[in-house]
């Protein structure tokens, strides 16, 4: 069955709801009733039926039919006058197939369809722990990996003073099976494997063979070295090592064996030329540079699409290499590094994050954008290995996206009247909204905005309303709070965004217009490094430190670095800076900071009844409640105005406008004619780590008078 991608509110499946806006009613000062507990009854009088994209009906009335001038069904004329009545029935089936050519042309016009997938920023603070387990052992449903090796070597050339006599044991990998049992075999260090000539490699460690499964016998990858010097431990591959050790227990030692695919190097006895130790160490250290990044840029290659790998989660062995001589007289050092890296399945990883949050993924395919900004720490005694399962925590910001299945949305979509989508619940942040207004108000629908606050947006359409308050509001308390408190010089490290700009332009003008100064320094989206900026700002000696992102995840870069320079200062912030994580992380540097939110009434029963139903279903305290009441109310919104206006997205925005003192879960909403909602931010401070209401909220400012000339 195709998924539900879009949950609009349609028209019923009867021809009796036209397209068209019902007229707005007389007086139409409205004052809604309690909402209802599911936004199933709406007009007209048939039933609406699942809201989904699926069975959106389209009335028979919105296709009109062109009838031609003659109609076919009269009886045609006989004798002299036939001949050009059948002129006249060709000529008019001819015009009838030209009409509804031209009726299907534009009725089966291409309509093009931009879908911004469900989105929700994570924040990680390496409290979260993640436990994974081998592919071959993990349960469904849990967080597997697969082991992978890889060897990289490289060299470097150093200069030789005379000659030295050596003794340099060869090495090489192969590979060691257990066709003996399903469970693992250890092998301790130094245990032998023995070429069919006779030859000894030993392992320099303990080792763990995994068992078998079925008749496919556990494997694994070891490099093991000869047990004396010389060039004939050179040898090519070998098709079978045995292990001296097991000839006590005949079964054993016929099924735990080793093969090697290529050929063992580095067996030497003579001379060679001689390096001193300082330039071997100094070559050594640069080709583990070296091996370090190519180490780097392979588990980088594993982050796709389809898998996900970090560096943290890596075991690296380095090996040092025997010596080689050069032509030139000089000597060749070589090291080698074997990496074993548990790689992810991507879709697998992405399901766990957002488990972790609670998020809602029941029947959704969900990705991961921006993993190159997370960092694992290992948490387990050990790394990860084909048998253990392995414990470990994540730092840093990611985007958790919905998948959206383009093949069946579009199935989903065809043969759809564009005409039916009257009303959207969206977007959430103030670029989107920005964006969509004029293709909504083009297409004279509702855009309806539970989250968008930037001050751009006030009355910018006649299609366009929202229910949480713009940031102009949030800005001019936070100026008057800030100037009440005897502060007269702040300064912004302002994220060049839609969202936080507008608290910026707002702060601005009103703290100015009071008597402050503001200092501003501007950053990129993408910047994660601050420290230039916030140098800059500590320089000028500011009252307080405005933090103004755009995200929890880049606030925490911000509160860290400001930390780290030791800045102790007044810390201002926006109201996405209220997350309890960054709380809890920063409890002491954040002590008296002060923000302005739109709050939350905790005593307001239909607050309590969605914050304790998010509770029982999730398991989690709501987050986000200051937007969460919005997103909740607007949908209530929404069917109480199609109950009463009808579906037409004309009808729809007029009745927003009207709307007073509406109970819902954000409290008693009135709208203003310019599409916002009345009513605004309200200044908090965190003290011992929880956010608050701030008690001494100041009477208005009045502005600055002007100096006498």
């Amino acid at each position: 069955m195709a998924k539900d991608y879009f949950q609009d509110i349609m028209p019923p499946n009867s021809s009796e709801a036209p397209r068209q806006a019902p007229p707005t009613p007389a007086a139409p000062n409205y004052s809604a009733s309690t909402p209802s507990e599911s936004p199933t009854s709406l007009p007209p009088s048939a039933d609406l039926p699942e809201k989904t994209i699926r069975n959106i009906q389209v009335s028979p009335s919105a296709r009109t039919r062109s009838r031609v001038g003659l109609d076919l069904r009269e009886p045609m004329p006989t004798g002299e006058g036939g001949k050009f009545g059948r002129i006249w029935l060709w000529g008019g089936v001819a015009l009838a197939l030209l009409t509804l050519g031209a009726m299907a042309l534009v009725a089966l016009r291409p309509t093009s369809v931009t879908v911004v997938p469900r989105s929700q920023n994570v924040l990680f603070d390496e409290t979260a722990m993640f436990t994974a387990y081998p592919a071959a052992t993990a349960a469904t449903g849990t967080l597997s990996y697969a082991l992978e090796t890889v060897t990289l070597e490289d060299s470097e050339i150093v200069p030789a003073k005379g000659v030295e006599q050596v003794e340099e044991r060869a090495s090489g990998t192969i590979t060691v099976y257990n066709e003996y049992s399903t469970q693992p075999v250890k092998l301790l260090k130094d245990t032998r494997f023995q070429t069919p000539e006779g030859l000894i490699y030993k392992v320099p460690a303990e080792i763990l063979v995994p068992g078998k499964k079925g008749t496919t016998p556990g494997a694994i990858d070891v490099t093991v070295f000869a047990e004396k010097g010389g060039d004939k431990y050179n040898v090519g591959p070998v098709s079978r090592f045995t292990l001296p050790g097991l000839k006590s227990s005949p079964k054993m030692y016929s099924s735990v064996y080793a093969r090697s695919t290529a050929a063992f190097s580095g067996g030497f006895i003579g001379e060679r030329p001689a390096a001193s130790k300082v330039d071997v160490d100094a070559a050594r250290a640069k080709i583990r540079d070296r091996l370090q990044a190519q180490i780097l840029e392979t588990v980088r290659a594993k982050n796709s699409e389809t898998t996900l790998a970090f560096v943290d989660l890596a075991y690296i062995a380095f090996e040092t290499l025997p010596q080689t001589a050069e032509a030139g007289g000089g000597a060749r050092v070589h090291e080698r590094a074997r990496v074993e890296l548990p790689v992810f399945s991507a879709d697998n990883f992405a399901r766990t994050v957002a488990e972790s949050v609670s998020a809602d993924v029941e029947n959704s395919s969900v990705m991961l954008k921006g993993t190159d900004a997370l960092t694992a720490q290992l948490r387990s005694s050990s790394a990860a290995s084909a048998l253990s399962p392995i414990q470990f925590a994540l730092k840093g910001s990611v985007l958790l996206v919905w998948k959206v299945d383009a093949s069946e949305l579009t199935a989903a979509l065809a043969g759809r009247d564009e005409a039916a989508f009257q009303a959207i619940i969206g977007g959430f942040c103030s670029s989107e909204s920005l964006a969509a207004v004029p293709v909504a108000t083009a297409g004279k629908v509702l855009l309806f905005s539970p989250g968008s606050s930037s001050p751009d947006l006030t009355g910018i359409s006649q299609y366009f309303v929202r229910n949480y308050p713009s940031d102009s509001s949030q800005g001019s308390v936070m100026a008057e709070v800030v100037y009440a408190k005897g502060m007269r010089k702040v300064a912004f490290l302002q994220e060049s965004k839609d969202y936080p700009l507008g608290i910026f332009k707002a702060f601005e003008a009103k703290f100015k217009a009071i008597g402050g100064e503001v200092l501003k320094e501007e950053v990129a989206p993408e910047a994660t490094d601050f420290r230039t900026s916030l140098t800059k700002l500590k320089a000028a000696k500011p009252d307080a430190l405005f933090v103004d992102m755009q995200t929890p995840a880049a606030t925490d870069r911000v509160l860290q670095q400001v930390q780290e320079l030791g800045w102790k200062t007044q810390i201002l912030m926006n109201d996405v800076a209220s997350y309890p994580a960054l709380v809890t992380k920063y409890k002491t540097l954040l002590e008296g900071a002060m923000l302005a939110e739109f709050g939350v009434d905790e005593t307001n029963p239909k607050y309590i009844a969605l914050a304790s139903k998010y509770k029982t279903v999730y398991g989690v305290d709501l987050p986000f409640p200051s937007y969460a009441q919005t997103e909740y109310d607007s949908v209530y919104m929404l069917v109480d105005g199609i109950k009463a206006v009808g579906y037409g997205g004309e009808a729809l925005s007029i009745w927003m406008r009207t709307v007073k003192d509406w109970e819902g879960a954000s409290g008693k909403i009135s709208m203003g004619a310019d599409g916002d909602v009345i009513g605004g931010h309200k200044a908090e401070i965190i003290m011992g780590g929880v956010v608050g209401p701030y008690a001494s909220a100041p009477a208005p400012v009045e502005e600055a008078p002007i100096p006498a000339q």
